[in-house]
């Protein structure tokens, strides 16, 4: 049974998230964090987007057992919820940006900040147990929160894939993809390479209403 996440979900659906970027070694490396925290992490994230009512999970109806969760929010949280030196990124981020009609003309500490447009939703992070996995729940949440987003009068939900089967998803819903970044193209605050020891690139789809 898919629905939209609530407060109560919150912990489980971290607990899960977390396990699968941790098995992928990737959401440490970008927050550089050490992997323990990531739980605590995505459970803060999760905390301050609960109340936009697009994040959901997929719960088993015989254990009742939260199976499957994504972490979708308003893109204009990312300017003002989360670090700067997360914001911090590649000339090639800054181009996508501009497709989306995300970018004002203001630059804060060499950092572009998104418009407060609330027209664009940002699928941020997925996952599905592994033992329910390649079950089509990573599909039923996508068709939820797409829905759910296009229901609160959203016109886009955008995401950067990380997996082919994220962005087969959400080109079985018409996503389109606008961008292809070299996992080298990531940059901290700093400067530095995000992602050194990780080779392949991310996807942009965009889905548009």
């Amino acid at each position: 049974m898919s629905r939209i996440m609530t407060e109560a979900d919150i912990f489980e659906a971290s607990q899960l998230i977390a396990q699968c970027f941790a098995e992928r070694d990737i959401l440490s490396i970008h927050v550089k964090m050490d992997p323990q925290n990531d739980f605590l992490y995505i459970q803060s994230l999760l905390q301050q987007v609960s109340d936009q009512q697009l994040s959901v999970v997929m719960i088993d109806t015989i254990t009742n057992k939260l199976v499957g969760a994504c972490m979708v929010h308003d893109y204009y949280m990312v300017a003002h919820q989360l670090p700067h030196d997360i914001l911090k990124c590649s000339p090639e981020h800054y181009r996508i940006y501009e497709m989306l009609g995300l970018l004002d003309k203001m630059v804060f500490e060499k950092t572009y900040l998104p418009q407060q447009v609330g027209d664009c939703a940002f699928y941020a992070m997925g996952a599905t147990s592994a033992e329910h996995s390649q079950r089509g729940i990573g599909t039923a949440l996508a068709e939820l929160f797409i829905n759910q987003a296009k229901e609160l009068g959203y016109k886009r939900v955008y995401c950067q894939s990380t997996t082919l089967y994220t962005s087969k998803i959400f080109e079985r819903f018409g996503g389109e993809v606008i961008s292809t970044l070299m996992y080298s193209s990531f940059i901290d605050g700093e400067g530095n390479k995000t992602f050194e020891t990780l080779n392949g690139c991310v996807e942009g789809l965009v889905i548009s209403f």
